[in-house]
């Protein structure tokens, strides 16, 4: 790799250990083994060179989904493969741990994020469109709340296990989740509304 991809993957890791407001530019160097003047050579300053870090995580982010969601097997499967997927619970969301962060949200970092998070949902209610169609899930059910009750959650699980540093804590939550969406196909798909 070049000293540039080198900076980039280590404001990568740095922003999934510490956070953007915490990071600093000395650190980068310190983890990427670049020379003192490189930050500056390649970037205009930390902000830069972390939106494209920021970038490139979220298009990995959005591959992965892409992978789980319009892979193989029935729409619910799919989804339940995405609740089961193998995460580093306790390490939070390589995104969303960055939300709270004021320096984050007011600076061009936010973009990403929020793209991130905009694809992610449409991505989740268009496979709930899809067993709403095939009959997997009630005609009338709320693809939009369970979509975000869906991401919430996975969100949430990454709290709750950084926490209490204790990966399992997700899963009970997105066991939860699983547990509803069970009763909401057990339902029909023609019987009366699952408020969930």
């Amino acid at each position: 790799m070049s000293k540039k991809d080198d900076l980039i993957a280590a404001t990568k890791e740095l922003l999934w250990q510490v956070g953007y407001e915490s990071m600093s530019p000395k650190q980068v160097l310190a983890e990427s083994g670049a020379g003192q003047g490189s930050l500056y050579h390649h970037f205009e300053g930390k902000e830069a060179l972390a939106l494209i870090a920021l970038e490139e995580v979220e298009a990995e982010l959005r591959l992965r989904a892409e992978r789980i969601l319009l892979g193989d097997g029935s729409p619910m499967e799919r989804i339940d493969r995405f609740l089961t997927l193998e995460r580093a619970a306790t390490r939070g969301c390589r995104i969303g741990r960055l939300v709270p962060e004021v320096g984050v949200i007011e600076s061009s970092l936010h973009a990403p994020i929020k793209r991130y998070f905009q694809f992610l949902g449409n991505m989740i209610e268009g496979v709930l469109l899809q067993a709403k169609a095939s009959g997997e899930i009630p005609e009338d059910a709320h693809t939009k709340q369970i979509t975000y009750l869906i991401v919430a959650a996975v969100q949430g699980g990454y709290i709750l296990a950084r926490a209490y540093q204790d990966d399992a804590a997700m899963s009970t939550a997105l066991d939860g989740v699983r547990s509803l969406l069970a009763a909401l196909q057990q339902a029909g798909p023609h019987s009366a509304p699952v408020e969930i």
